[in-house]
């Protein structure tokens, strides 16, 4: 987001897929956990990854007039999708959504 902001230019560094949170959901997560008094060891998760080229995609789209390039990485390891809690009683963000408001914020 920075670089968009700033440079108005994305470089993706690989097309790799990484699992993200939005941090509210991430606060409504641990919420949760707090409010049903919940023990133990827990790993937040939606269980669904992206393709950073997407995710440059949609900042470049909420940001407006970014360039995104696609440049050669030796990193070839992707996250694979993890288990996620329950998504018909948890409402996750839309990640564009996510993406749009966190841009925001940047400004």
């Amino acid at each position: 987001i920075n670089q968009a902001l700033t440079k108005h230019k994305i470089m993706v560094k690989g097309n790799t897929r990484r699992e993200l949170l939005y941090v509210k959901d991430t606060v409504k997560a641990v919420k949760r956990l707090l409010d049903d008094d919940e023990k133990g060891l827990f790993q937040i998760s939606k269980g669904e990854s992206y393709e950073m080229m997407k995710v440059a995609e949609m900042i470049a789209k909420a940001v407006g007039d970014v360039k995104v390039e696609l440049a050669p990485s030796d990193r070839p390891l992707d996250i694979q999708n993890l288990i996620g809690v329950d998504t018909e009683s948890f409402r996750w963000t839309p990640m564009e959504q996510a993406l749009s408001e966190t841009v925001e914020w940047f400004r």
